[in-house]
Order: C-alpha cells, then structure tokens, then sequence
C-alpha cells in the first residue's frame, strides 16, 4: 500500500490499483488513535466528543486515514519529531484535511531548535 500526493491531490495504490482519495464527513466519526500512545489525556478527549468509534492503527497511518475517509479525526497530545510527520501532513492537508496543534494553527516545520513537533490534530474542520 502506498499514499502519496502532489498539489492538492492525494492518491492511495494498493495491488497495482490506483484511486484518487479525500476527507469524508461521517457520522458518528471515527477516531484514529495510536495503538501504543494512549494516556489519560487522550481518554480524556475522547469522552467528550460523544459518540464516535475508534480505530487503532500505528505510525502516520493515522494521517493517510483521515486523508481517505476511513477516519474523520486523529488527535495526538504528546510530541512527535518532524520526521513522523511530515509526509502525512503532506497526505492529509492534498486530500483535504486539517492538521492543527491545539492552539488552531498549522503544523509548522520552520527550522527551529528542536525536532519535536507539538501536540495536534488532523481533522475535517
């Protein structure tokens, strides 16, 4: 299986098949979520989004989700490098998501001190 994009396209290819992907509203929403970083805080959220499904999933899988309408949100609270991230990012906003930390801004990748991303959220909205 491999996710790419370019512009604002986003491409999913699996078994030599080729489809073009994109965000898709669902209800109840379902929530991607690490299958290794689960805290209190993220349980926490969870309980207050209401109703909603999970699905666990590992690595920025979670993004390429989201990207394709099989998950409406991935939420992360804890740091993530740069490097785990940005080619999802890239996936993500092609095919029409949000990736915002949790002061609503974009994800940003400017050259800085540290590799480590805050936490953030990819999202519909």
């Amino acid at each position: 299986m491999l996710y790419y994009a370019e512009g604002n396209q986003a491409w999913k290819e699996e078994g030599g098949h080729k489809q073009s992907i994109h965000v898709k509203d669902i209800t109840p929403p379902i929530i991607a979520i690490s299958r290794s970083h689960q805290d209190a805080e993220l349980r926490d959220y969870l309980a207050q989004l209401g109703n909603h499904d999970t699905v666990e999933i590992g690595s920025s899988l979670k993004f390429c989700l989201v990207a394709e309408g099989k998950a409406q949100l991935y939420p992360r609270f804890g740091p993530t490098n740069i490097w785990d991230t940005a080619a999802g990012h890239a996936i993500a906003m092609a095919a029409g998501a949000k990736v915002l930390d949790w002061n609503g801004k974009t994800l940003d990748y400017t050259p800085r001190e540290s590799f480590l991303n805050p936490g953030f959220r990819v999202t519909l909205f």
